[in-house]
């Protein structure tokens, strides 16, 4: 039976989701823009998250990038051309996570139309 709280409902179970892979609410926003670039097949570096002062500061981003690569959520992966450039990749782990999250909102979408 439908309640005026669906979007708490969703929004906690995504939370119990993020939970069980290690993800807190600080790194949610960071793996998203690497698993969105990933996704877009658009190459992200270290430099270009840490330049993403919308989401936090350099140094709690820094921070974020350890943490998630910690999680095994990411990892890094070196330019062939120009070592010091340092691309970040999503880890099987993490696609998993967001197939399991698209299935939570196409869960909610079909309950919607039902």
């Amino acid at each position: 039976m439908p309640t005026k709280f669906e979007y708490l409902d969703f929004v906690n179970t995504r939370d119990q989701i993020n939970h069980g892979y290690g993800v807190d609410s600080k790194s949610c926003a960071l793996l998203r823009v690497i698993v969105q670039a990933f996704v877009n097949e658009q190459p992200i570096t270290v430099s270009n998250v840490i330049a993403l002062r919308h989401i936090a500061s350099p140094v709690t981003l820094h921070q974020g990038i350890k943490y998630l690569i910690s999680k095994k959520l990411i990892t890094t992966k070196s330019n062939p051309k120009d070592g010091r450039l340092k691309y970040l990749v999503p880890t099987n782990k993490a696609i998993k996570l967001y197939r399991e999250l698209s299935a939570l909102v196409m869960h909610g979408q079909a309950e919607t139309i039902a």
